[in-house]
């Protein structure tokens, strides 16, 4: 279960659900799927091997909508009966053994009682900090924000209303830990694992193909502030000459800045790709030589650090959250983030020293490869299986 589900689709949560299923079924066991759609959307499926029930919901447009309307809506989303009860008729249905959730925002915070209630095994998946703050993010220099009293009202309710999961698992430790110092699952068995990694030893390319000789840096995310998009573009630009000669840069995603970004063009160098769909961006990853990741906000585990490592794609990123995890366990460059001297400096250092970076980003290629659809739907099942005895 999670809020959207392909091709409905925000972030690498939707991304977590779809591997998870498909590896399932290539394990035998019987899987269906929980989701929401526009509530004036059609119920569109990719894959007719796995039945998706799709609730109607106004999550996917939320952004779209009035603050004071989202305000209020997030109320009545928290404690929304009447989802409650069509849930319940689906679980009655299906009769499932174990269902996993993901991110609950738009599907009713009551799923965890409900689900307790029926006596079925529950393992919720942490991806952001949706029960800590409703907007799921948490920005540096305004860490504040979920220490407020609103926040804190907030959490209270989550604290109760998440309070029966069998299980809690987190793909980094640094968002378990805050969960844990907030008070959150006291009763829960946690455990941290990384979410999956798509492609596979067979799919992997040689890096930088067709990189016709220029070393690539390249941006893969939302064109939003808090991926700061913009921040590549700045400390690139500022490169020293010697440095910045052979180069060149590469924005692949969609988003609020995409118009700013295109006008940035005027650099010959800089090249705004757009939205590309996953092979796309797997190639573009494969014939980078650094993946930069600047965030402004704290991340879990972002998938295309992981997806960079399985390409032997080496990454400089913000000094923030889960990637100072990622970071430290498999190599990459940290900087301050926001700083954009400091990520200037990072980009000379990742290309006056590439060699040795790209040596340990392949030490790490084989660990992460490891960390396969399939791997992780086996460690679903082995914390079932282990934990309900």
């Amino acid at each position: 279960m999670n809020n959207l589900y392909p091709p409905y689709q925000k972030g690498g949560a939707e991304t977590v659900v779809r591997m998870a299923a498909e590896a399932f079924l290539k394990e035998g066991d019987e899987v269906f799927i929980v989701s929401t759609r526009p509530s004036t959307g059609a119920a569109k499926e990719l894959d007719a091997r796995v039945p998706v029930y799709r609730v109607s919901s106004r999550y996917y447009d939320l952004d779209t909508m009035p603050v004071f309307f989202r305000l209020f809506w997030h109320l009545i989303d928290m404690f929304d009966l009447v989802m409650a009860y069509k849930l319940y008729k689906i679980f009655i249905q299906e009769k499932p053994d174990l269902v996993i959730t993901h991110n609950l925002k738009g599907v009713s915070y009551l799923v965890p009682a409900l689900l307790h209630f029926m006596k079925i095994f529950h393992i919720h998946t942490l991806h952001d900090i949706q029960l800590i703050h409703p907007s799921g993010l948490m920005f540096y220099g305004k860490e504040e924000l979920i220490r407020s009293w609103s926040a804190r009202f907030y959490q209270a309710f989550c604290r109760l209303l998440f309070s029966s999961p069998d299980v809690v698992i987190s793909p980094s430790a640094w968002l378990l830990y805050l969960y844990e110092s907030l008070g959150f699952f006291p009763n829960s068995i946690k455990k941290t694992l990384r979410n999956p990694v798509a492609r596979t030893r067979g799919n992997i390319q040689a890096a930088n193909e067709n990189s016709e000789g220029f070393f690539t840096f390249l941006f893969v995310g939302q064109m939003e502030e808090h991926k700061a998009p913009r921040d590549v573009v700045r400390a690139y630009s500022s490169l020293p000459a010697d440095i910045a000669a052979g180069t060149k840069l590469r924005l692949v995603g969609d988003g609020k800045l995409a118009v700013e970004l295109k006008e940035m063009e005027f650099d010959a160098r800089i090249k705004f790709v757009g939205k590309l769909p996953l092979e796309g961006v797997y190639s573009e990853l494969q014939n980078a030589d650094c993946l930069v990741v600047p965030s402004l906000c704290y991340e879990n585990s972002p998938t295309v650090i992981y997806e960079a490592i399985a390409s032997g794609t080496p990454f400089i990123a913000s000094d923030l959250g889960g990637i100072t995890e990622l970071a430290n366990e498999y190599g990459g460059i940290l900087f301050k983030p926001g700083d954009i001297e400091d990520l200037s400096r990072a980009m000379s250092r990742m290309k006056q020293g590439y060699s040795d970076h790209e040596k340990k980003i392949l030490e790490s290629k084989a660990k992460v490869l490891r960390l396969n659809p399939s791997f992780y739907a086996n460690e679903i099942k082995r914390l079932f299986q282990t934990s309900k005895k």
